[in-house]
């Protein structure tokens, strides 16, 4: 989840908690005859509301727009599988470290192209996604009508070992090819 939907329900929850414990205190107050009110409520104007012309339109705006909250809530909750981009800290030696940022969806799809490349495969196409909170290069390439599936598969092989290769013996991201027939 990005940091401006936690604060935002952070701050939901802090207000929401706030009004109903000052909801708590005023009735436990009204009900000990402490707040100089009388000991029943007149809702006759609020009852006299119902009969106006406008009351009906104004519940159903209200309504949609408590609606359309909603989903704007629910959308800004459902997890993002997709990774954007990674920062590798580069150490250095004359001074402080500077982080590189690394597209990993462009990374992918380098990764996809080399897979595409070589024998025995017609095309691929990659993304790098989040599964079970660990990073995986996600590579679905199409086997060549004329190759055998032998030769597509020790294509796969040398393009992971390409990768793994290029990464230098990283461990924090796995990749995956599925071969389509």
């Amino acid at each position: 989840m990005k940091r401006s939907v936690v604060a935002v329900d952070r701050f939901v929850v802090l207000l929401l908690g706030v009004l109903l414990l000052a909801a708590g205190v005023l009735m436990a107050l009204w009900s000990l005859g402490r707040l100089g009110t009388a000991s029943r409520l007149d809702v006759a104007p609020v009852a006299d509301l119902a009969e106006e012309w406008w009351w009906p339109t104004a519940l159903g705006l209200i309504g949609l727009a408590l609606i359309l909250v909603a989903i704007r809530w629910l959308v800004a909750h459902v997890p993002r599988r997709r990774i954007s981009t990674v920062a590798l800290s580069t150490p250095r030696t004359d001074g402080p470290s500077t982080p590189a940022v690394v597209d990993m969806g462009a990374l992918a799809g380098a990764f996809a192209d080399d897979l595409a490349r070589r024998p025995g495969i017609a095309s691929a196409r990659g993304r790098a996604v989040y599964d079970g909170g660990d990073r995986v290069f996600e590579v679905v390439a199409k086997v060549d009508d004329s190759a055998d599936l032998d030769r597509a598969i020790a294509s796969s092989h040398a393009a992971m070992q390409a990768l793994a290769t290029a990464s230098e013996g990283r461990t924090d991201g796995t990749a995956r090819v599925r071969l389509r027939l």
